[in-house]
């Protein structure tokens, strides 16, 4: 019910459409003095071509060049800053990325239909949790003797709004597309969407059950590494979003 309404205000407020928008973004490293530069090379190429004399010719070849080691200073300054602010391993892996502009390309079988990879996919790394799964049975082992010692738990306790509104607004923004509304969007609503999101989750707690609507995932297979064969199921890994 949640969902369902969500997405009704949501569509009804702000609709999906469709808009043709160019991909210009602007470089990082662009500030002033390369501004400048590029303003006074402009000029004196404009001015060149109106008088067509050599002192002019010269003049324009002199900030051409400025413009060009201002381009490279302002590159060479962003990247320092860049590589500075690196904390972890991830966000180094993510900025060389950036720097070389490489790209993730969704890589997949060609050897099977598209109608029937997604089953191909779904049997085989279900399958593969299986075996993972027997072969941990295999090597279990316990004492004839083993007993639960500690205290068993047999209910849930109930979280409360505040609980709940703190764990959302302390989560990052990542969306997932089934999600009903954007990560964004729902801290801003918190408020109004708080109690009842609280109230599911109390429900779900008490009944032990837990809704099928949100036991979905999208799961993309990607390539554990670039030049593995794409036709062997066994080179892949997934990637998965949830609701």
């Amino acid at each position: 019910m949640f969902q369902e309404k969500s997405r009704k205000v949501l569509d009804f407020h702000a609709p999906l459409v469709e808009r043709r928008v160019r991909n210009r973004t602007p470089s990082p490293w662009y500030n002033e003095n390369t501004k400048l530069a590029k303003t006074e090379q402009r000029k004196a190429e404009e001015t060149w071509k109106k008088s067509k004399l050599t002192v002019h010719k010269e003049i324009y070849i002199s900030l051409k060049n400025k413009y060009k080691k201002a381009i490279l200073e302002a590159k060479r300054a962003h990247y320092n800053k860049q590589c500075l602010n690196v904390k972890d391993s991830k966000q180094f892996f993510r900025f060389t990325n950036n720097c070389l502009g490489e790209k993730r390309t969704p890589y997949l079988p060609s050897n099977v239909h598209t109608s029937k990879l997604v089953e191909q996919f779904s049997d085989y790394f279900y399958e593969k949790v299986c075996k993972i799964r027997r072969s941990l049975g295999e090597h279990e082992s316990k004492p004839d003797d083993a007993s639960f010692e500690g205290e068993k738990m047999m209910t849930f306790e109930e979280v409360s709004n505040g609980e709940i509104t703190e764990l959302i607004t302390s989560s990052s923004n990542k969306s997932c597309e089934l999600a009903p509304l954007p990560t964004s969007l729902l801290k801003s609503t918190l408020q109004a969407t708080g109690p009842f999101i609280t109230e599911v989750i109390n429900k779900s707690l008490k009944t032990g059950t837990f809704p099928c609507l949100y036991k979905k995932a999208l799961v993309r297979p990607l390539l554990k590494k670039p030049g593995l064969d794409t036709n062997d199921l066994k080179n892949y890994r997934t990637d998965q979003c949830q609701t």
